[in-house]
């Protein structure tokens, strides 16, 4: 090694996937082209000419997760993604909710608000994970929802995301899955996990650009439940109750309207 060689700094290591992954040069380039292009024709058409991409991104975000197609929505943040699939559960006075201990805060705010609806903490074990049967004892009757953080982004430990949903199953209340630190690290298959719902960020360990989400809703949860703040292309009669089939439901933003 030369001396001049010895001087040159050395590549740097990045470790802040948790908070935002660093964008691959294939994403990075997607998105300054698309943005060019819509400062040249504008949002709404540039969006138009990218029916065939767009189309195949929510074939490619099905396939990473198991799911269909119909069952998933492209939304700005995790924190969407959560709130819209939280918030759609109408949550009633009375009603019992089973969250982890590093269960977000601003999950935690939002189940909070909900006047008259109980939240209680599934206990750990030694390792700091849910304890399926003590959380099993602390459900009853009353029990609608289930929020698991598979993993927290303030440490490593993930939690039996597949058991929760077994046991979610066996008291008959709907399961959400908070995915925004596994989606890119670990397989998932929404099948598996017996869900009606899950949110994975775009921006972490999956690389995309800031500002993007992934929402799963499962057909069984379309249909149990009102969509929170659906646009107009989700819905179907504007002056009746119906909804459209699908996830179109959800998503927003100019660019792309009907997705």
């Amino acid at each position: 090694m030369t001396d001049d060689q010895s001087l040159q700094p050395k590549a740097s290591l990045y470790f802040a996937n948790a908070a935002a992954g660093v964008m691959l040069p294939d994403v990075v380039e997607a998105t300054v082209r698309h943005l060019r292009r819509e400062a040249e024709i504008g949002a709404v058409p540039a969006a138009a000419e990218a029916s065939d991409v767009i189309a195949a991104g929510y074939a490619a975000a099905a396939d990473l997760i198991g799911a269909e197609i119909d069952e998933v929505a492209f939304v700005g943040s995790g924190n969407r993604a959560l709130a819209a699939l939280i918030q759609s559960a109408a949550l009633q006075p009375g009603d019992h909710v089973l969250v982890d201990r590093t269960c977000w805060g601003g999950t935690l705010h939002m189940l909070s608000s909900y006047p008259g609806v109980i939240v209680d903490v599934m206990p750990v074990d030694q390792h700091g994970r849910v304890d399926v049967d003590a959380a099993k004892a602390r459900a009853h009757p009353a029990t609608r929802l289930v929020v698991l953080t598979w993993c927290p982004a303030t440490c490593a430990i993930f939690k039996p995301a597949e058991a929760v949903g077994v046991l979610a199953e066996e008291l008959g209340a709907f399961y959400i899955v908070d995915a925004c630190q596994v989606a890119g690290q670990r397989p998932i298959d929404v099948r598996d996990l017996r869900c009606h719902g899950l949110a994975a960020s775009g921006r972490k360990w999956l690389r995309g650009p800031r500002g993007t989400a992934l929402l799963y809703a499962s057909r069984e949860y379309l249909t149990a439940t009102r969509a929170f703040m659906a646009d107009q292309f989700g819905k179907a009669e504007p002056m009746h109750g119906a909804m459209r089939q699908g996830n179109r439901t959800w998503p927003v933003g100019s660019a792309c309207p009907s997705r």
